[in-house]
């Protein structure tokens, strides 16, 4: 069976390059978001950089969540069998999620423009997010193991 495509509007063809590129001419995720300057480009890669900064602080924030839950009190007993419940800090937990595999998919198609500047700031933002995490996931546990927290 052959399909006619002549109904469809063709009129919006893009010209993506699929290699490795430098450049200060793109347009990403949306039309809205048009580098057409050196500085636009500067101000786009510091985006990318908060934006991985912003998705490491949510997986680090639902890892400790995760850890600290895991955690009993002394003395307590978990019970045998607890019927699930949907609770704000399920939503809370799921809404987050949400969020940080959206940013995570904004990201990696961000990466596929195969702007080398734009690639460079999204290992920078997630390098820079890991380490920062990692600190504070440090800094936290010596905190509350010391009996301070």
């Amino acid at each position: 069976a052959k399909m006619n495509h002549s109904g469809h509007d063709h009129m919006m063809e893009m010209n993506h390059a699929m290699t490795f590129h430098f450049g200060d001419s793109e347009v990403l995720l949306f039309n809205f978001w048009t580098v057409s300057s050196p500085g636009m480009m500067v101000l786009s890669c510091l985006i990318v950089i908060l934006l991985c900064i912003i998705m490491e602080a949510i997986r680090w924030q639902r890892s400790f969540r995760k850890a600290t839950k895991k955690q009993v009190q002394p003395g307590s007993q978990m019970p045998s069998f607890h019927r699930p419940q949907i609770t704000v800090a399920l939503c809370l937990e799921t809404a987050m999620h949400a969020i940080q595999l959206t940013i995570g998919y904004i990201l990696m198609l961000l990466f596929m423009t195969f702007n080398v500047w734009i690639c460079i700031a999204v290992v920078l933002g997630e390098v820079i997010g890991t380490v920062t995490g990692e600190l504070l996931w440090l800094i936290e546990y010596d905190r509350t193991q010391s009996g301070t927290g």
